[in-house]
């Protein structure tokens, strides 16, 4: 699919689909949701029902998932080759963009919304966006989003929020959270052990207390790591070699 098919998903022209919640429905096409999607590729690999059975022509959206969020992701699979258009500001949104995607294994989105948050979260105000309860606790409720890149990017946030607010009821909600959910912790110590060997190179060693210009310093390191986890290549002036071929990043 190279052009545009957006007026097929608005209109709902030629649909032998529906993807339905309570009274609501959208008409979709099979040939382009197999296309994009595992879920879909999987669900029709052994033939399709007959059109007489209408019932089977259907599939029921979960009430977790909001029908406008199924809507905006459907906007992927139409896009042809034009850019997604998705609320890319909105990082609670992304978030339960990025678990939809995941039910319905559309990699493509899981891939544009990592890539997102990565330049979105990289400003302190942002982090503490991140860090707010609600959001950590969207991101590690599910298994498979915690444990992914969305979940590494959150524990980052995390970790720079509670070592720079210098409010005890926020760090006393951060530490509570941690606890709760084994994946936070695990991805907060890992980035705490890198911050802190990283911030006594740069500013020598101190207590906990860290100024928002000391993780604004690291986060090219925190880019380095993300993209580890994405698998993109590092450019390559954001390393310099030292010694036996052991590189560092530059901060």
């Amino acid at each position: 699919m190279s052009k545009d098919s957006r007026w097929m998903l608005q209109t709902g022209k030629y649909g032998d689909f529906r993807l339905v919640q309570d009274e609501r429905m959208i008409r979709v096409h099979r040939s382009i949701l197999v296309q994009h999607s595992g879920y879909f590729a999987k669900l029709f690999k052994n033939g399709i029902p007959s059109r007489k059975d209408a019932n089977k022509l259907r599939l029921e959206i979960p009430e977790e998932f909001d029908l406008d969020l199924v809507y905006i992701l459907k906007d992927c699979l139409y896009r042809g080759e034009t850019d997604w258009r998705f609320p890319k500001d909105d990082i609670y949104k992304n978030v339960q963009l990025w678990i939809l995607a995941q039910w319905l294994n559309i990699e493509y989105a899981m891939h544009t919304i990592e890539l997102n948050l990565l330049e979105k979260l990289s400003t302190m105000k942002q982090k503490y966006r991140a860090a707010k309860p609600w959001i950590l606790e969207l991101v590690f409720d599910h298994r498979k989003c915690g444990n992914s890149t969305v979940g590494v990017m959150f524990a980052e946030a995390a970790v720079a929020v509670r070592y720079t607010t210098g409010k005890a009821d926020h760090i006393r909600c951060l530490d509570e959270l941690r606890n709760i959910f084994p994946a936070l912790r695990r991805s907060m110590d890992e980035w705490e052990v890198q911050y802190r060997e990283q911030r006594d190179q740069m500013l020598g060693s101190g207590g906990y207390g860290w100024c928002d210009e000391a993780v604004i310093a690291l986060q090219p390191l925190r880019r380095h790591m993300i993209e580890n986890h994405l698998g993109i290549a590092a450019e390559e002036d954001v390393f310099v070699t030292k010694g036996m071929g052991n590189s560092v990043p530059l901060l």
